[in-house]
């Protein structure tokens, strides 16, 4: 009996061996440092279908126990990456906190204007957390100002997620001859003036 159990225990152990192991593919991650905790400057905050305007204000993001600006935003990522948001590239987030002034929530969905510097980077996706810990993506237009149209449906803690920035292609300097002449640049010396379109954000679950 003892060498039948021994005969099958090395059986289950071959087996166990010779089955592929999957591992959970990643989840998504920032770069450390790469989140930040803002309180940045609002704009308008108005009813969409009414035009008037809402109170709300801004502050730091209310961490739970054992969140941290980091796993926050990670699960911002991840939750934006399962919607079809393009975080491919996203490398930075900023989080803080939106409310209403009075504490409620609103109604119906709040437009907000938060504003951003022009050269401040481009924002890939937009994501707000419901009362239950989920992520909602939001509905966002960024202008060429740098400021970013947000649509809410409640208020909550909320993740900006941005893009790597872009460097622009070198330029080469044309050289000039010892008559004082110039020979020109080599390689391509034109840059596209078009104007960039708005980047446009998709609608909350």
């Amino acid at each position: 009996m003892r060498k039948l159990i021994s005969v099958l225990t090395i059986a289950v152990l071959v087996l166990a061996l010779a089955v592929p192991t999957f591992a959970a593919p990643n989840s998504p991650t920032l770069p450390s440092g790469g989140v930040t905790e803002v309180t940045p400057t609002v704009g308008d905050a108005v009813d969409p279908v009414t035009g008037e305007k809402v109170d709300v204000v801004v502050s730091e993001p209310k961490l739970e126990a054992g969140e941290t600006l980091q796993s926050v935003a990670e699960d911002a990522l991840k939750a934006a990456k399962e919607a079809g948001a393009p975080v491919e590239n996203a490398t930075a987030a900023e989080v803080f906190d939106i409310d209403m002034r009075d504490g409620t929530q609103p109604d119906g969905s709040v437009q907000v204007t938060i504003v951003r510097e022009k050269d401040s980077g481009e924002v890939a996706a937009i994501m707000y957390q419901a009362e239950d810990g989920t992520w909602d993506k939001a509905e966002f237009t960024q202008n060429a100002d740098g400021t970013v149209v947000v649509t809410f449906k409640h208020f909550c803690t909320v993740v900006l997620l941005m893009k790597e920035a872009t460097q622009a292609p070198d330029v080469p300097k044309p050289t000039t001859k010892p008559d004082g002449g110039s020979t020109g640049s080599t390689g391509s010396t034109g840059s596209s003036s078009e104007p960039t379109s708005p980047q446009t954000g998709y609608d909350c679950a």
